[in-house]
């Protein structure tokens, strides 16, 4: 018994160091409402009772009253990015104001059932360089967005438990713009590309 407690405690302990290098840029909004960015992440296990519960934990709209709520969150950022070059300066995106709306509804139909619908935009990312940026020809322009909607029901089997579920209905558009380098256009007909020809790298196209 000591030897699998062991084993399982070294297969978590290499998943966590294996996850702690994950890394992604984007923006990831969990505060949807007053209440649950005054909880920051707490509003998963004391969920709100303005109607948020249907993305932070769908069981408890049972136990709430009926409500609806709109809303929304104003993020201002801005990014810096320095090439790795000597001597090459630093490039900075921004700052941006971006407005992530929501809304969310609920209904008790009886005292042990609730149904409702919450519309949020939880994950996006935007980000607009110059056209000199150094990175332009893998992106200077990218926009990701998407709408979360999502119909919920709950039931309580007792006054303190509760069981409750929904569907996501995601909608996503992806916009990224991004230049050409025509020193890698291929020759039409050769197996060379336009460099062999005299054309620079990092020549627009």
């Amino acid at each position: 018994m000591t030897v699998r407690l062991v084993s399982l405690f070294a297969a978590v302990l290499v998943l966590l160091v294996a996850a702690y290098g994950v890394s992604a840029q984007g923006t990831n909004v969990m505060q949807h409402g007053a209440c649950a960015a005054s909880m920051v992440s707490a509003a998963v296990t004391d969920p709100c009772r303005d109607g948020s519960a249907i993305l932070f934990n769908p069981a408890a709209i049972a136990l709430h009253p009926s409500v609806a709520t709109v809303g929304a969150s104003v993020i201002r950022s801005q990014i810096t990015f320095t090439y790795d070059e000597a001597g090459m300066p630093g490039v900075t995106n921004g700052p941006w104001t971006t407005t992530i709306p929501s809304g969310f509804a609920t209904y008790r139909i009886g005292d042990r059932t609730s149904i409702g619908l919450g519309v949020f935009l939880p994950y996006g990312l935007g980000l607009d360089w110059p056209l000199d940026f150094e990175g332009r020809f893998a992106a200077y322009k990218s926009d990701f967005r998407n709408l979360y909607v999502q119909p919920t029901v709950a039931r309580a089997l007792t006054p303190w438990l509760s069981v409750g579920g929904g569907v996501d209905l995601v909608s996503s558009e992806l916009t990224l713009r991004q230049r050409l380098d025509f020193a890698e256009v291929p020759v039409p007909g050769q197996p060379f590309n336009m460099e062999a020809l005299g054309i620079p790298r990092g020549t627009d196209f």
